[in-house]
């Protein structure tokens, strides 16, 4: 990794890591968004680190996030926070939506990185692509139905190539980029199946433009 190794988090606890980047991401329980979306419910941080070490390699100084559904925004807050890249998180729920302006608050009076971090309180439907996307990272925030006019939205972009994350992946969400000749499974990442869930993975699709 950039500035330190995943072995100096060994230990840490989910509230260690809150508590380093100076952010509450806690479960929150918001008020009900729309019958496409689901609850907020925030990404391990041990398991982000699985994560950052596969794709380290992939991300440069010009990489971009975008995280649907962002939450209280603890994707995009510590990927900057490891990669110093800049990132945007996209949440339709305005409780959620105003929680995690002063999480990014925040996080940027103790890691001066206020420019780099945003947040849209918009449907996903409404993210206008600016060509410079380069991850895009999705915890089952909605329905397929969105999924696939979020995909439609990348494909009439601007963008030729870009990754798609997928964490604790959505059999309908899988099958429908397994039928578009555009993506391809580039990573695939077991986590520990506390439940015996099937779902307990990260799948990170690789999107190209031209075939």
């Amino acid at each position: 990794m950039n500035k330190f190794l995943r072995s100096s988090f060994e230990h840490y606890s989910e509230q260690d890591f809150d508590t380093l980047l100076n952010i509450k991401t806690d479960p929150y329980l918001e008020t009900f968004t729309n019958h496409h979306s689901n609850r907020y419910e925030p990404t391990i941080y041990h398991d982000l680190l699985l994560l950052f070490n596969m794709i380290k390699e992939d991300l440069n100084e010009d990489a971009l996030l975008v995280d649907f559904g962002s939450g209280l925004m603890r994707v995009p807050i510590f990927t900057n926070y490891v990669f110093k890249i800049k990132t945007i998180g996209i949440e339709l729920n305005k409780q959620l939506y105003l929680k995690s302006l002063e999480n990014i608050k925040n996080y940027s009076l103790l890691h001066h990185q206020e420019n780099d971090v945003t947040a849209q309180n918009i449907n996903a439907l409404q993210y206008q692509f600016s060509g410079k996307e380069t991850h895009l990272f999705f915890f089952n925030p909605f329905s397929v139905f969105v999924f696939q006019k979020v995909m439609d939205n990348l494909m009439t972009s601007s963008i030729e190539k870009c990754d798609i994350i997928l964490y604790y992946a959505k059999p309908e969400y899988e099958v429908y980029l397994q039928d578009i000749i555009h993506f391809n499974l580039k990573y695939h990442i077991p986590l520990q199946q506390i439940n015996n869930d099937p779902s307990e993975k990260i799948n990170i699709y690789e999107y190209t433009k031209s075939i």
